[in-house]
């Protein structure tokens, strides 16, 4: 999806035209009341919409209508907290997020026009998404704590994106031509040579995978008819994990987004419990 308006967001609704038909009045059912809100079907159906043009897309209609109560509690809550997002904020992050992407403002509204999605459709995402940012600010971040050992289990669990490659150590003699009752004496004289995992032909990489016994020497035949290779395995250096202080800033990135994540979630998951929801059956 386009980053312009990849953004997560609340639920979005529009009210349906009123109308006297019995099919209009089917639309429009009630299909849930929270602290006395009524939400219909009809701005089930329009959010339906406004998701399908960010590209994602729900067909059922509970989870719709679950999209819907987080909106209108993180609206309600935002409210009782004091947050307001003007008019003011949102041209201010329309400029910026127009400015990240190399474009004035009027080339912005034409790239979102373009992906079928209107203006004040748009700045509604922009401040929902903001409000759900200010109250992560004020309810959620002070409760989270990150210290080293936090950094150091993230990285454990992701070892394949913060370990050093494995290593090993060869000692390589090409000339072909050496006898092989002197292969031995031969290669002896040569100094190891230290080579990344990711660096060493399929060919050594199957011998060494086979665990070969130190001080095992194998021939490797030329691909293209130069002299092949006299190899000596000595040693395989595991990978291991790459010092903290190399990838700190982004491990601290990643660790407290996800501890954000989860500290909102349970957050929320306590609002809700406490928040009279009566839910109708619909069709």
């Amino acid at each position: 999806m386009n980053k312009l308006i990849a953004l997560t967001v609340g639920a979005l609704f529009f009210m349906a035209a009123q109308g006297h038909s019995s099919e209009s009045q089917a639309v429009d059912q009630v299909v849930a009341v929270v602290d006395g809100h009524p939400i219909l079907r009809s701005e089930l159906e329009g959010l339906r919409t406004s998701l399908s043009r960010q590209g994602e897309e729900i067909s059922d209609l509970g989870l719709l209508l679950e999209r819907r109560i987080e909106d209108l509690l993180l609206s309600s809550r935002a409210e009782s907290l004091g947050i307001r997002i003007g008019e003011k904020e949102i041209d201010e992050t329309v400029e910026s997020i127009a400015s990240q992407n190399e474009m004035t403002r009027v080339q912005l509204y034409e790239a979102i026009a373009n992906q079928g999605l209107a203006l004040l459709e748009y700045r509604r995402l922009l401040r929902d998404q903001m409000l759900r940012m200010q109250i992560i600010q004020k309810e959620i971040e002070p409760l989270v704590n990150i210290d080293q050992a936090d950094l150091v289990a993230y990285m454990k669990a992701n070892r394949d994106s913060y370990s050093s490659q494995p290593e090993v150590q060869l000692r390589i003699l090409a000339n072909a031509a050496v006898q092989a009752s002197a292969i031995t004496e031969s290669i002896a004289l040569v100094r190891p040579t230290t080579i990344e995992w990711g660096n060493l032909a399929p060919e050594l990489q199957e011998w060494i995978a086979n665990s070969p016994t130190p001080q095992s020497i194998r021939y490797f035949p030329s691909r293209g008819g130069n002299a092949g290779l006299w190899v000596q395995y000595i040693l395989l250096q595991p990978a291991e994990l790459r010092p903290l202080a190399e990838v700190e800033n982004e491990v601290y990135e990643r660790v407290r987004r996800e501890k954000i994540e989860r500290a909102f979630q349970h957050w929320f998951s306590e609002l809700k419990a406490r928040t009279w929801i009566d839910r109708f059956p619909h069709q």
